[in-house]
Order: structure tokens, then C-alpha cells, then sequence
């Protein structure tokens, strides 16, 4: 018996595969405006390889992720990716409701912290409380309002039902009607790591800076932002500008 393989006629050739699965894609009519679609066979998705609309193409997204890491304000991240705000607006909106924490571990030790912030104006004030896992560095839950029971709540129900170690915090009062005094510490040096931590998003969230003209204009822009900064790593990986914005930083510089 003699074995012999067949290819589809339909098949595109040279270099052109498919984004998200790199497999062979196949001719698949025209759009509305005339251009080729693609269909490809392995993830069932159909394609355009030179979109008119640049928010169209695969690699937005990582982009506009790797831009928010990266501090870049909202209007700098339109300008370089060709798209309006209004859509950038819109896909930080919808990746951060696709990122929920990691999942916690018995018996760890965590610290707990709060950074001051505010939106619109001054006269707004805002608190940022989250708990890091102090093996991992990982952030397990944030919770963004006023400094209250209710807010800093949020946060330590998720540590305490995961049954922890420890928990070190400062010596902020509402923490101990919050933490049961077995496992809470407030010793001297027992938030290093979450202090370090509050430098380092000041440092890479350009809203977050002491001094700065960019800030939150509502609190659900702040949340998503701070959701994707700790958490898109979990499910999109590390997030690298594509090469086309790359050139574009690189050209602006010079």
C-alpha cells in the first residue's frame, strides 16, 4: 500500500499563517471593502492580514497591556498604537474583567498595606489596599475606596478563609478589629516587602506619582489599571510591545 498526502488547494503558501495557532489558513471570500479574508482550520477563526483599522490586529491587546505596565497615560498609548482612546478605554475596560487573582495557599504569610491616591482632583482622595504573599511576591487582592472596615475587609476575607500563618500590617487600628491577634503582627520592619512594593507602582504607574499631571478621572479606570499592572501576567503572560511599536518609540526619541 502506498501512502500519499494531499494539500489543499485553497491553501496559502509563503510565510502568511494564522496569529493565534500558526496554522495554515485558507481563502475564505472578501469583506465588505474588497479584501481577502482567511479562514484557518485548527482554532476556527477567519482573518484579514492587512486590517484598515489597526485596533483589528492580534497583537493590540499585548500592546495596550504593555503600555499600561509601562505607565503610559491614555492619550500617549492612542498616539502610538494608531487607535482612539475611546477604544483604548474600552479594551483596558474588557481585559481587566477577563484577570481575577491567583488562587491563595494555605498556611503563608502575607502584608498588608494602603496607598493613597486620588481621581478627578485633590479633594478626592482614594486608598489602594492590597495583600502580598511574602514567598512569592505575588499580589492575591486589592481593594480601591476609602480607608474603611468595610474596603480593608475586602481584602483580609480571602487571606483568613485561607487559613495563613501570619499576617504583618502597620499599626493601623482597623486592623485589629479585622485580624485575629494569634496571627497578627505589627513588629518593626514586617512590611519591607509591600513598602517596596508601593515605591515600585508609584515608580511604573505614571497615575500614582506624587507629582504628576496625569491622574484617574473615575475609579473604575483606576481599578482596571491596577487589576492588569498585578494580574495580566497570570493569564497573558509577559507582555512585550510588538515590534512596530517598538521602531515608533525608538523614532519619537531620536
Amino acid at each position: 500500500m502506498v501512502l500519499t498526502t494531499t494539500s489543499c488547494y485553497k491553501c496559502v503558501g509563503g510565510t502568511i499563517s494564522c496569529a493565534c495557532c500558526e496554522g495554515n489558513l485558507i481563502k475564505y471570500g472578501r469583506d465588505i471593502r474588497g479584501k481577502q479574508r482567511y479562514f484557518c482550520k485548527k482554532c476556527i477563526k477567519t482573518t484579514v492580514v492587512f486590517y484598515t483599522y489597526q485596533a483589528y490586529h492580534i497583537g493590540t491587546n499585548p500592546n495596550i497591556i504593555a503600555l499600561t505596565k509601562e505607565g503610559v497615560g491614555i492619550l500617549s498609548m492612542a498616539r502610538l498604537l494608531s487607535i482612539s482612546a475611546t477604544t483604548i478605554l474600552k479594551r483596558i475596560k474588557n481585559i481587566a474583567s477577563t484577570l481575577f487573582p491567583p488562587t491563595l495557599s494555605d498556611n503563608q504569610e502575607y502584608e498588608v498595606d494602603e496607598l493613597k491616591t486620588y481621581y478627578l482632583q485633590k479633594s478626592n482622595p482614594i486608598w489602594i489596599a492590597y495583600a502580598l504573599e511574602r514567598e512569592s511576591r505575588r499580589v492575591v487582592s486589592f481593594a480601591v475606596g476609602s480607608r474603611s472596615n468595610a474596603m480593608l475587609n475586602q481584602v483580609l476575607q480571602p487571606l483568613v478563609e485561607a487559613y495563613p500563618r501570619k499576617i504583618y500590617t502597620d499599626k493601623l487600628k482597623s486592623y485589629k478589629y479585622l485580624i485575629d491577634n494569634k496571627i497578627h503582627s505589627i513588629q518593626n520592619r514586617s512590611t519591607n516587602h509591600i513598602e517596596r512594593m508601593n515605591l515600585t507602582l508609584r515608580t511604573h504607574l505614571k497615575r500614582l506619582n506624587r507629582r504628576t499631571l496625569s491622574f484617574s478621572k473615575c475609579v473604575i479606570m483606576l481599578e482596571s489599571i491596577i487589576r492588569i499592572y498585578f494580574w495580566s501576567k497570570y493569564v497573558f503572560g509577559a507582555n512585550k510591545l510588538s515590534r512596530s511599536v517598538s521602531i515608533t518609540l525608538f523614532s519619537q526619541q531620536k
